[in-house]
C-alpha cells in the first residue's frame, strides 16, 4: 500500500481505502481500479491524494471511455450543503470556544456538541430509540417460548440507521449514545451496528447479511436469565458468580432454541465468547469448531466493550483497540476477518485528525500495513512522525 498524489495517478491503479470527501462524502470504494473519469472526479472534489494498493487492474471500457466527467447539478447542491454544514459546524466550536475561554478539552467536547447540534443525530437518536424498544419486545417475546418472532421492524429500523451513513459516520454516532449505564440492549444493537458494516467488508451474500445482524442483535439474549444483581456487580466477582454470568450463552441457545430460531443464529449466542486458541467458553472450542456467526460477532463484541466508558476506565480509541487486537488476536479470532476488520478500521481514519497521548494533534497520512495500531502522522509544522518508532507515544482519540 502507498500513497499516491492526485498528480501521480495513472488508470490502472487500485484504490486501497475508501476515499471520502472533506464533508465525509464516499467518493470511491476500496478496490476501485482508477480510470481517467475518476480522476477528473477527485479533482472535482479536491482530494489532494489517495491510497493505492501495489497490484493493478485494467479499467472496463464502460469506466475509461471519457477523459472526463461531467459533475451533476445535484452532486454540486449536495457537496455546497455539506460545505456549508461543516462551516456552521466550525462557527458552533468557535462560539463555543469564546464563550468558555477555551477552558476544556475543545478536541472531543465541542465535536460532540456539535455533532449533537445536528439533524442527521437526531434522526439517529429517534432510529436508535426505535430499535431498543423493538428489541425489549423481542427479548420479552424470546423468553415467553414465543415462536416465528416478527424481526423485520427491527431490522428495518437498524438497517435506516447504517444504510445512508459511511462507516466513520456511523460509528462516530454510535460513539456518541454510549454510556457506562448501557443496557443488555444497547449493546447488542451496537454490536448488529458493527456487525452489519464488518459484514458488507466480508462482502456477504445479502441473505447471510440479514442472518448476521439477526443473530448479532440476540446474541446476548441469554443474559435475561442471569441474576441482575450479578449481572450489575460493581466489584469483583466470586468463581460462582462469574460461571453464571458465562452461563448466558447456554441459556441464549436454549432460549433461541425455544423461540424457534435456526440453528446457525442459535450458534451465535452460543460460541460468541468461544476464541480459535481455546481459551474461551463455555465449550473451549477452537479453530474450525467456532462458526461462521460468532467468529465475526466475537470481534465486533469485544470491540464495543473496548471502546464503551467503563467505571473504572475511559474508552478506547479505536487506534487502541486495534493495538490490543494485534498483540494476541491473532491466535484467539478467525485471521481473514480480523484482518478485514482491522485493515478497515484503520483505514477509515486515513487523513483524519488525532490527538496523542503527550497532547500533540496530527493528521493520519498513511496507514502501516505492517502495523495498523501505528500510522504514520503530519504534525502541524509538516513533520512527519512514524508512530511505529515512537514506542511510548499512542493515539488516544480521533478529532
Amino acid at each position: 500500500m502507498r500513497t499516491v498524489e492526485l498528480n501521480d495517478l495513472k488508470p490502472g491503479m487500485v484504490i486501497g481505502y475508501p476515499v471520502y470527501s472533506k464533508t465525509g462524502q464516499l467518493i470511491a470504494e476500496a478496490d476501485t481500479p482508477i480510470t481517467r473519469k475518476l480522476i477528473s472526479r477527485f479533482t472535482f472534489y479536491k482530494i489532494q491524494a489517495v491510497s493505492i494498493r501495489n497490484e493493478e487492474k485494467r479499467p472496463s471500457i464502460e469506466d475509461d471511455d471519457i477523459a472526463f466527467t461531467v459533475i451533476s447539478e445535484e452532486e454540486k447542491r449536495a457537496e455546497e450543503e455539506a460545505a456549508t454544514k461543516t462551516k456552521n459546524e466550525t462557527k458552533f466550536q468557535e462560539r463555543a470556544e469564546k464563550i468558555t475561554g477555551g477552558s476544556y478539552n475543545s478536541e472531543l467536547l465541542t465535536y460532540s456538541q456539535s455533532l449533537s447540534q445536528t439533524d442527521d443525530f437526531k434522526k439517529f437518536q429517534i432510529s436508535y430509540a426505535l430499535c431498543l424498544e423493538d428489541l425489549k419486545k423481542n427479548f420479552v417475546r424470546i423468553k415467553n417460548c414465543e415462536f416465528d418472532i416478527a424481526n423485520e421492524p427491527l431490522l428495518e429500523h437498524s438497517e435506516g440507521i447504517s444504510q445512508y451513513r459511511t462507516p466513520l459516520e456511523l460509528f462516530n454516532l454510535i460513539k456518541m449514545v454510549r454510556s457506562e449505564s448501557d443496557s443488555i440492549y444497547a449493546h447488542c444493537l451496537n454490536v448488529a451496528l458493527i456487525a452489519v458494516t464488518l459484514g458488507k467488508w466480508l462482502k456477504l451474500p445479502e441473505k447471510k447479511a440479514y442472518d448476521l445482524t439477526t443473530a448479532a442483535l440476540v446474541h446476548d439474549v441469554g443474559k435475561i436469565e442471569v441474576n441482575s444483581d450479578i449481572l450489575n456487580k460493581k466489584g469483583k466477582l466470586s468463581e460462582e458468580e462469574r460461571k453464571e454470568i458465562e452461563n448466558h450463552t447456554l441459556y441464549g441457545n436454549r432460549l433461541l432454541k425455544d423461540a424457534g430460531y435456526s440453528s446457525e443464529i442459535r450458534m451465535a449466542a452460543l460460541q460468541h465468547h468461544e476464541r480459535y486458541d481455546g481459551s474461551g467458553y463455555p465449550r473451549h472450542l477452537t479453530g474450525d469448531e467456532i462458526e461462521d456467526f460468532p467468529s465475526i460477532i466475537a470481534l465486533c463484541d469485544v470491540y464495543d466493550g473496548m471502546t464503551s466508558p467503563r467505571p473504572y476506565r475511559a474508552p478506547l480509541s479505536t487506534f487502541q483497540v486495534i493495538e490490543e487486537f494485534e498483540k494476541s488476536g491473532y491466535s484467539k479470532y478467525n485471521t481473514k476477518v480480523l484482518i478485514t476488520f482491522l485493515e478497515h478500521m484503520a483505514g477509515m481514519y486515513y487523513n483524519t485528525m488525532v490527538l496523542l497521548n503527550d497532547g500533540t494533534k496530527a493528521k493520519i497520512v498513511y496507514i502501516n500495513n505492517a502495523k495498523l495500531s501505528r500510522p504514520i502522522l503530519e504534525l502541524s509544522d509538516g513533520t512527519i512522525l512514524d508512530l511505529s518508532s515512537e514506542k511510548d507515544k499512542h493515539i488516544v482519540k480521533t478529532i
